[in-house]
């Protein structure tokens, strides 16, 4: 059951967070894998691992599915402001988010990846002496 856990799948890995933890923990729990970082537990580093999992999935669901959507969105705004059909403003608007979305988002995606993966590692780790 650790390793369902430890792969941070529902419902298990939902009932241990809820269930085996208090709220200081799972704030705890929370900050180490927002940080990279592993938890001093070892009952606790199996939710972290999952939890770290977890984050690395919603990751790559926002860079492969919701970015490219969002991408798309901005692409046809700004298609229409070239074009002369929409208002300066709200042109310019979605300029600055197209570019946002080219320039700054695929980097904290990224990032959050890499945070998500070294938690995942380093929690592992510690699960395993348990």
């Amino acid at each position: 059951m650790d390793s369902v856990i430890q792969q941070g799948r529902d419902p298990e890995w939902r009932l241990a967070f809820e269930d085996r933890l208090d709220e200081a923990a799972r704030a705890r729990v929370r900050s180490a894998v927002k940080n990279g970082e592993s938890v001093d537990e070892p009952n606790q580093a199996s939710i972290a691992a999952g939890l770290a999992r977890r984050e690395q999935r919603r990751v790559l669901l926002l860079g492969l599915v919701l970015l490219p959507v969002q991408l798309g969105v901005a692409v046809f705004w700004v298609r229409l402001f070239v074009t002369g059909r929409l208002p300066a403003g709200f042109g310019w608007f979605w300029i600055a988010v197209l570019l946002m979305l080219i320039g700054v988002v695929p980097f904290v995606l990224r990032r959050r990846h890499q945070v998500a993966s070294r938690a995942a590692a380093v929690n592992d780790q510690i699960a395993r002496l348990r």
